[in-house]
């Protein structure tokens, strides 16, 4: 079934076609009436006629444009996504050279801990002996 013209006459290069959104009708509509509110000549619904105008997409000219806009702000991206993994290559470096710094560290404290015990296990010696000298000689009794 093709589209029939409202009214009479043969369907224009220039007529508007589509499909009434109530009862399916195929119609063609003098481009004049873009935009426009019509009656269907089947169902008698209103209908909005499309404007072809509007439905087109952007020009070539903007869609180069916005082809441009979008490799500029992925060239931006490749570039900030660069940096951060530069930046996190060092980030690992110095946390690499801090873990070993921490190793040593505990090492270190190990040793002074060990050094401590030694010293006060010497001390309890020292006491000890100096308890022994101050105490006089107890009396036969």
């Amino acid at each position: 079934m093709g589209a029939e013209k409202n009214g009479t006459g043969d369907i224009q290069p220039t007529d508007i076609v589509f499909n009434c959104p109530h009862c399916g009708k195929s119609l063609a509509i003098d481009y004049h009436a873009a935009g426009r509110k019509v009656k269907c000549a089947d169902c008698g619904g209103s209908i909005d006629v499309p404007d072809p105008a509007a439905q087109r997409g952007p020009s070539r000219e903007a869609l180069e444009l916005r082809i441009q806009e979008l490799q500029h702000a992925v060239e931006k991206e490749r570039r900030a996504a660069h940096q951060i993994l530069l930046e996190l290559k060092s980030v690992k470096a110095r946390r690499r050279q801090l873990e070993k710094e921490h190793v040593e560290d505990l090492k270190r404290i190990e040793t002074i801990r060990e050094q401590v015990d030694a010293m006060r296990g010497n001390l309890d010696r020292i006491s000890d002996i100096l308890d022994r000298r101050e105490k006089p000689p107890a009396l036969p009794g």
